[in-house]
Order: structure tokens, then C-alpha cells, then sequence
């Protein structure tokens, strides 16, 4: 493990507070689409070194949460755990307890980006040589057709950016997406809930493909056990 990592390591357990449970309906909407026979993905996105700021709300408690829902899908057939990064040469790497998590499952796989939306068509591949590259097909729309799934749950950061973007360019290629908004994190001003609030249920509103199990982000304060 690398010095950084020991140290945010030790930063989460001493800035993560006990909370009740907050998974569970996640949990069972995801277990009852296994006991149909689908498979699922499980998207953590861009929950990175380089994303985590001490100043967001309740973050510490989310990533608990996240953890949890991780280790409960751990190993179930048909669940198929996708750890998404962007820029990880910028941003860093995923943080330790939920890579933990992550590597557990045996269908895991990482998926880099450099857009907000990871179902983007075309991307920027830097080479070893330090030449770039424009890709125009996209990895985890590839993945999810090869593997035959439909069914996409995504969590992580930002509420407002990358899983709002990537949750649309999902619903655009046809896959019937996933989000509870408690499991995410929030970059949003006070001043901006009620805009991403309508966003979401506007984008909601006009797809059936979308499934919110909670349709806003967790409020304060947490409640501890």
C-alpha cells in the first residue's frame, strides 16, 4: 500500500461515523432482478483519491454505505462488479476499503474514462509512448452486450456529473438504469438541491428505463446507531 493510501485509509475510519442501515431497498430491488434470472452491473464511479474532500457532506458515512453494498453482492452469480475511474494518472486510484470490496467479486472489472458520461462513444487513450488516441467505441457498452446485461446500478460521485451523465448516456444505448441518490456523493451548493432534484425527476418523468429507489441525496445529520 502506498503512503497515501495509508493515510486516507486512516482518515476514513476516524471520519466515518456509525449510521443505520441505508442500503437495504437497493439491495432487494438488485436481488429481486437476480431471482428473474437477469444479471446486473454494479457501477462504483470515480470514487477516487482525488474526489474525496473532507468539506462534502457526509461522505465518509456514503462510503461506508457503498461498502456495505459491496460486500453483500460479493460473489453472487449474475452480479458483476464494475470499478469505473476517471483520469486514474490525475485523479488517482480507487479508495482502499472499497478496492477491497470491489476485488472480492470475481466478475470485476476496471473501466477508465476521461469524460463525465462513461457510456461516451469516443475517448481520449493516452499511449505509453505519450502519443494520444481517439477511441470510438466504448468499452463498458461492449462489456455489458457481450456479457448480456441490461440492468445497470450506479453509485459514487458526482450526483450532479458523472452518474447524472453517464445514468442519461445509459438510458440512450437502452439499458435500464439504476440510482438511489442516498449511495451517491453530492459536490452541490445549497442553492443547486432543488435544481438537480428536478433534473433528476425530469429525466425520470421521461424514461421508463429509470429506476430512482431514492429519488434525493442523504440528509443531514446522519444518524448514528
Amino acid at each position: 500500500m502506498k503512503l497515501s493510501d495509508f493515510f486516507i485509509a486512516i482518515f476514513l475510519l476516524i471520519n466515518t461515523p456509525s449510521v443505520q442501515a441505508g442500503v437495504e431497498e437497493s439491495l432487494q430491488y438488485i436481488e429481486r432482478l437476480l431471482s428473474e434470472g437477469k444479471k446486473v452491473a454494479v457501477i462504483l464511479m470515480d470514487m477516487q483519491e482525488g474526489f474525496i474532500d473532507p468539506a462534502l457532506k457526509n461522505y465518509g458515512a456514503i462510503i461506508q454505505e457503498q461498502i456495505r453494498l459491496l460486500d453483500s453482492l460479493s460473489g453472487k452469480p449474475g452480479v458483476h462488479i464494475l470499478d469505473v475511474n476517471y483520469d486514474p494518472h490525475q485523479m488517482g486510484n480507487t479508495l482502499p476499503g472499497l478496492l477491497a470490496s470491489i476485488k472480492r467479486n470475481v466478475m470485476y472489472k476496471l473501466i477508465s474514462k476521461n469524460t463525465d458520461n462513461v457510456f461516451d462513444s469516443y475517448k481520449t487513450i493516452k499511449l505509453p509512448s505519450g502519443r494520444e488516441m481517439i477511441q470510438n467505441d466504448n468499452v463498458l457498452d461492449t462489456y455489458l452486450k457481450g456479457e448480456g446485461i441490461k440492468d445497470v446500478f450506479i453509485t459514487g460521485c458526482y450526483d450532479g456529473a458523472c452518474i447524472l451523465n453517464s445514468v442519461k448516456g445509459g438510458l440512450e444505448r437502452d439499458y435500464r438504469m439504476i440510482v438511489d441518490r442516498e449511495l451517491n456523493i453530492v459536490d452541490h451548493t445549497e442553492g443547486l438541491e432543488s435544481f438537480f432534484a428536478g433534473v433528476w425527476k425530469s429525466l425520470k418523468d421521461k424514461s421508463s428505463n429509470l429506476t430512482l429507489i431514492s429519488d434525493s441525496p442523504r440528509k443531514e445529520p446522519c444518524q448514528s446507531k
